[in-house]
Order: C-alpha cells, then structure tokens, then sequence
C-alpha cells in the first residue's frame, strides 16, 4: 500500500523526538505499519502518485455527475495567468438555488492537483443537491506563497460572481479544504470577510496546516514516524515560504510577506469569519495548530465545532474510512454539513 502523504512514514521505532506522545488507535496502526516509508522526505517523492488523478475514474466512480471545466484569468502585478476550476454537477438538476462546496486540496501545497482526492470527499455530501467547484491552484517551491492563496481566492470570487450561471445560491458558498489546503481556506475565509465578498457561510478545515512556526508541541512529538511527519512539514512550509526548495527541484524564492493569508495561526482579529468545523487526528502533527486555531475563533465570537480524533494519524479517515474512529470523523461532517446547508 502506497500513498503520497504516507512516504515519508518511517516504520522505526526510534521516531528522532523523545516527547511522549499519544498512542495511535490499533486498528489504525495495523494499517499506518503497511505504508512505505522513506526517511529523506523531497517535493519530488511526495509528488509521485498524488498528481495523478484521472476525471474518467473519477465520473465512472459518480456517474450520477457531470463535469465542465472552466478556465479563468488572474492577473497579478501586470502578468495574468490561468486558472483551472473543475464543476461537478448533479446530472438532471435544473435548481438556481444550490449550495456551492468550494473545494481545494491537499498535498501540503507542494503536491496535487484540483482532482487530488476529491473523490473521497464526494460521499459526504450524499443527497444533497449542491455544485462542487474545484480550484487547480499554483504550487511551490515553484511558486512560493502567496501564489497558491490568490488563485484560490481569484477562484472563489469567479464562484461568487458567476452564481447565476452555475445555479447556486450565493449565500450558501462552503469552503472547504484538506491538509495543506486548509491553510488556504482559512485565509479565503479571513480574505472574504475582509472584503466582504464572497459571502461564506461556512468553513471546513480537515486536518489544516495552519502554523509555518514548527514550535508546537505536536510537531515536535511527531517529528518523525509518524504521516507526515514533522520533518516533511517543514519542508513544505519551507517551499511555501521560499526558504528552500526541499528538492533538486529548481525553485523561486520570492515569497511575500508572512502574514495570516499565508498562515492562518498568525491572525489577531478573526471576528465576522465564517463559522467553522474543524477536525484533526491527536497523533499527528496539526493538533495543536488545529485546536489553537478553533479558540481563537471563539474567542472572536465565530462558531466553530472542532473534533480531535482519539489515536488518530493524519488523514486517517481518507485512507482507512471503514475503522470505527474513520466511521465517527466522516459522520461528524455529514452531520454538520447538513446543518449549516439547511438540509438536516
């Protein structure tokens, strides 16, 4: 069994932190000691297999959906470029009032592609009517931040703007975003509510990559042996933030300013954000940053139902859905989905 967030796993006893730490829920230990390991973690490793990603798989899959493709223009600093946005609609539905699920991926900002698990995702939203739209956003060290935050916020505004033609509603836009997408949500979450526009009604941050300072507790517990291991996520922060490439990848260090559009644990004022779920593993590196996260929108008056999932590793309920841990995470968001979407 291979999985590109599980490559850098070392099945070592002799994880490098000596921190106690959590133990890992058994029967998803049992699997996380089938995954590959590789103890030199490179955006070129992490990169095998999540980029690939095929739509007819994926259709065959939900054949109950139809896909078009849109491409947008940015335009940033007199040079423009395009974006790539995936739609997937319910084949039949003739309703202009949707929900709009604004989905952005994973791969810890250095790997993937719009399509990168959007399949797992899907089942979460099962009889409900909604329009899924999928951001092919720009990824370092190519393109070091804040590239990949403003194509996905270009994006979000073209959802917004173009709501008639897609035949959702624009007060029912959930963004959404997994891993190393869910920095990206927060900040079009923190963006929006800046500008006033688009108008979210809500935010799902899965096991987000929130915090570029390293300092937490739970990475350093999990700084190795562990999904995605404390040493892989700071060679991801590094490319986000043109610190270095982490790979023979040529990169372009010129990254902008460090501020909460890129990570999100660095926000002073967070009232009038979307309300939030917020869910993460407790043996995995984003706990802290996740449960820091959730207090200081309630600190700021903003809803935010937050889940640490017992024995937990990153990712786990994508990759081990049938554990009874899995089971409770994926229920807990179709619970709350329907929810904040009116459709319980």
């Amino acid at each position: 069994m291979n999985f590109p967030y599980i490559s850098h796993y070392s099945t070592s006893a002799g994880a490098s932190s000596t921190l106690p730490r959590p133990s890992y829920d058994p029967a998803l230990e049992t699997i996380r000691r089938h995954f590959s390991s590789d103890s030199s973690p490179s955006v070129e490793s992490i990169r095998i297999g999540f980029n690939d990603f095929d739509i007819d798989a994926i259709l065959a899959q939900y054949d109950h959906l139809e896909h078009k493709e849109y491409t947008i223009t940015s335009q940033e600093q007199n040079v423009s470029h395009e974006i790539l946005l995936s739609v997937f609609k319910n084949k039949g539905s003739t309703s202009n009032t949707r929900p709009a699920i604004y989905h952005i991926h994973g791969g810890g900002q250095i790997s993937g592609t719009r399509l990168s698990g959007i399949g797992s995702v899907f089942p979460w939203y099962r009889g409900i009517d909604a329009v899924h739209i999928t951001v092919e956003y720009r990824l370092a060290p190519e393109h070091p931040a804040p590239a990949a935050f403003s194509d996905c916020y270009t994006g979000l505004v073209w959802v917004a703007d173009n709501a008639e033609e897609l035949g959702i509603d624009s007060k029912k836009i959930l963004i959404q975003g997994l891993s190393g997408g869910g920095p990206l949500a927060a900040a079009c979450a923190i963006k929006a509510r800046n500008k006033r526009y688009p108008e979210l009604c809500a935010q799902l941050l899965c096991a987000p990559m929130l915090d570029c300072s390293g300092k937490s507790v739970s990475e350093q517990q999990y700084e190795d042996g562990a999904v995605w291991s404390g040493k892989t996520n700071k060679m991801a922060w590094d490319c986000v933030l043109g610190r270095d490439d982490g790979s023979n990848i040529e990169s372009k260090p010129s990254a902008g300013p460090v501020n909460e559009l890129v990570s999100p644990l660095l926000a002073t004022d967070m009232v009038g954000v979307a309300q939030a779920f917020i869910d993460v593993g407790e043996a995995e590196v984003f706990r802290d940053g996740a449960v820091e996260y959730a207090s200081m929108l309630w600190k700021n008056g903003v809803s935010a139902e937050l889940h640490v999932w017992p024995g937990a590793w990153h990712g786990f309920y994508l990759l081990a859905p049938d554990v009874p841990v899995s089971r409770a995470a994926i229920e807990a968001k179709k619970s709350w989905i329907r929810r904040v979407l009116d459709c319980a």
